[in-house]
């Protein structure tokens, strides 16, 4: 079943409300606020959650872009959540592609194998977090400071309870799968193990060494636990299919919509 916001669990807009983040239209509330992205220092005016009507009501939503273009200092974006069944109209594009595993994961290709990553390893994977979120900016036409990167990489490794784990593809480690446990989310009430990151170097292994690593890794986890991982989008004048690309191999992998951000400018 999918992640829908209808009806954010009880508690929600109360919170909202006490972080000055609740707001009415029509009567119908969303929950908005200005933030900062951690990797290339967009500013964003976020809106966690939607009531249906307003969207069904104007599914541009021009009202709001007017009204995140009055911020000051001004906003660069306006990111939007949905369920994975709706959509906002033109001129939304698709941001990050939230995704569940569902499974089955398939058979665990031969030609790769997995391991659990030691200490020893952590400068690999965080070498490999900086690469992802350093191309990911790149693709927003956006720059991260290397040094802010490298210590949300060292952030992400700390995590209490991480888990990362190595493909090796003849004798040559090629990439690494990172989760993360005990994640909160705030608009379904739900409790998660996050995919924090995976990342294959050699396209030409991609999608054989996702297959393993999820295979061996979130196949695994124990029965009803939910896990959660995400696919970012290029902007589509950067390269408009390879978000696609990704969510193709992995929806074959076990994997299903959960929800989604999109974006626009003010």
């Amino acid at each position: 079943m999918a992640a829908a916001v209808t009806a954010p669990p009880a508690g929600y807009l109360d919170d909202a409300a006490d972080a000055g983040l609740l707001h009415h239209r029509a009567g119908l509330p969303y929950v908005a606020g200005v933030c900062t992205d951690v990797i290339g220092g967009e500013r964003q005016y976020l809106i966690e959650y939607l009531d249906p009507a307003l969207l069904a009501a104007d599914p541009a939503l021009d009202w709001l872009a007017a009204q995140a273009g009055a911020a000051q200092p001004a906003v660069d974006v306006l990111l939007l959540r949905t369920d994975s069944a709706t959509a906002p109209g033109a001129p939304w594009e698709r941001h990050l592609s939230y995704l569940r595993f569902v499974g089955p994961a398939g058979p665990p290709p031969a030609a790769v194998r997995v391991h659990a990553a030691g200490p020893e390893h952590d400068t690999l994977v965080r070498d490999w977090l900086v690469e992802a979120m350093t191309e990911s900016a790149a693709e927003r036409r956006r720059t991260g400071d290397p040094a802010d990167l490298r210590a949300l990489a060292d952030t992400m490794l700390a995590q209490p309870g991480r888990r990362s784990y190595l493909a090796v593809h003849e004798g040559r480690t090629i990439g690494h799968l990172t989760l993360c446990p005990d994640r909160h989310d705030d608009v379904t009430g739900r409790r998660y193990t996050e995919l924090t990151d995976v990342f294959v170097a050699p396209a030409e292994l991609r999608r054989t060494a996702i297959t393993a690593l999820i295979a061996a890794t979130v196949a695994a986890l124990p029965a009803g636990e939910l896990c959660i991982g995400q696919v970012a989008h290029p902007l589509s004048e950067v390269d408009p299919d390879k978000g696609g690309r990704i969510l193709s191999v992995l929806l074959a992998t076990g994997w299903a919509h959960d929800h989604t951000f999109w974006r626009r400018t003010p």
